[in-house]
């Protein structure tokens, strides 16, 4: 992420993200219960990487001057994609976790009661 310049690198980064996220519930989907608390820690910290990643792209959006508004409004647009998209991977890991998500509770729930702030944002919302 470091390597994001333009609002096109952040687009492109954000488009990467979505399909990350998309990858994750088609496999989450498939494996076996008995792997998933192994591959949780992982996934876990990638999905809330994203999810700040989107919120902090949302706030430097909004700074800027009227000339860079359209490529703002796409870069939020886009970030609200991504935490669209890792909400519903979330989904994904507590469905195959079950019980075991439990430790992973504390530190999402910050996230959730942002996410069902975003009242703007209806599709984030739904999904938290």
């Amino acid at each position: 992420e470091s390597q994001v310049v333009s609002s096109e690198d952040r687009a492109q980064f954000n488009d990467l993200q979505s399909l990350l996220c998309a990858t994750l519930q088609s496999v989450l989907g498939k494996i076996n219960k008995e792997d998933a608390p192994a591959l949780a820690g992982p996934i876990m910290a990638a999905l809330m990487t994203m999810l700040a990643s989107a919120s902090n792209a949302k706030a430097s959006a909004g700074a800027g001057d009227q000339a860079g508004e359209a490529g703002d409004s796409a870069v939020t647009a886009s970030s609200t994609g991504v935490q669209e998209d890792a909400l519903l991977a979330l989904s994904a890991v507590l469905d195959v976790l079950g019980e075991s998500f439990l430790p992973y509770l504390e530190p999402v729930m910050p996230v959730l009661y942002r996410c069902l702030y975003m009242c703007a944002e209806t599709q984030v919302c739904t999904n938290a």
